[in-house]
């Protein structure tokens, strides 16, 4: 991997983390930083540069959902605003009642999801999706 890519997943997994908190999550140990860490590495790993985003091409589309096959994740994406940015809203099935660490963990990843989704990432590509499942996994067994 390059250097690139390295910071790149470390400061990932610090923003997940950071969300993790912000949504009422608890701190995470060393342990679980390296494993949500291995996670995303596990998703990115077999790139040997970041993942592009062509701007134009998120502004060159109008409103549209995405419907993911797993975990009936569904994106409605807004059409671009004068400045060519995107903005939606992304539900699922990934919560569970009074799972509270659970469900923040759940948070960052619907927003990742939709971040990405809004920058034009193709969120529908097989990896993409197989990335999603293995972090949702991940956070289940670590929690």
């Amino acid at each position: 991997m390059t250097p690139v890519l390295d910071d790149f997943l470390q400061d990932a997994t610090l923003r997940l983390h950071d969300l993790w908190q912000a949504r009422g999550g608890r701190e995470m140990g060393p342990f679980e930083l390296q494993a949500l860490n291995d996670t995303l590495e596990a998703f990115f790993g077999d790139k040997d540069e970041l993942p592009e985003c062509e701007p134009e091409f998120a502004s060159d589309l109008g409103p549209r959902e995405i419907c993911l096959p797993c975990y009936g994740i569904t994106i409605s994406l807004a059409g671009p605003d004068p400045d060519g940015n995107r903005g939606g809203a992304i539900t699922g099935d990934l919560h569970e009642a009074d799972a509270d660490e659970y469900n923040a963990a759940m948070d960052a990843i619907e927003s990742l999801v939709l971040a990405h989704a809004c920058a034009g990432v193709d969120v529908e590509d097989l990896g993409y999706i197989e990335g999603i499942e293995t972090a949702v996994q991940a956070i289940a067994s670590n929690l």
